[in-house]
């Protein structure tokens, strides 16, 4: 109980940091980490953070815009399962000692026509699992085509101004 008290403290803590405090968003890694837009790799134009969820501010949402030259993130083959690619989402606490976390999700059928070749995933959300509060969080993105070709590790810090 005491636990639930102090997480439910900790995310309207949060949530009104956020939207009260002010966000600092941080800046896009987008080097050639792994490919670019003509090469076979997916490549991430613009990883964007644009809100929590009102019901449950441990989930954050994102706007990814990709383009894929070979339009190759999802597969489907004339017969079996179709080979989805995958969003990796590196979480940090940049002011504490811990491991990152990572989150991995499948890309989608909803998310992605097969054969695209560019496309904006607007509203992916992550949940944050944290026991306190944290003044800033780093999230990175790699997105990995189904072939395996790797994309470049744009990021985004949140700040609050508490």
């Amino acid at each position: 109980m005491a636990k639930q008290a102090k997480m439910g403290r900790w995310c309207r803590m949060f949530c009104w940091a956020m939207c009260w405090g002010g966000v600092v968003l941080g800046g896009f890694g987008l080097g050639a980490c792994g490919g670019g837009p003509s090469g076979e790799s997916p490549f991430i134009r613009q990883f964007r953070f644009t809100g929590q969820d009102p019901q449950d501010p441990q989930i954050f949402y994102f706007e990814i815009s990709w383009l894929d030259n070979q339009g190759d993130l999802i597969v489907f083959p004339k017969e079996g399962v179709p080979t989805n690619g995958s969003l990796l989402f590196t979480l940090q606490d940049l002011d504490a000692k811990e491991v990152p976390k990572e989150v991995k999700l499948p890309i989608r059928p909803i998310d992605v026509t097969v054969g695209s070749l560019e496309g904006v995933m607007s509203k992916v959300g992550i949940r944050v699992e944290a026991d306190r509060f944290p003044s800033r969080i780093k999230f990175t993105l790699l997105m990995t085509d189904a072939n395996g070709n790797r994309s470049n590790n744009p990021w985004v810090i949140l700040r609050t101004n508490l």
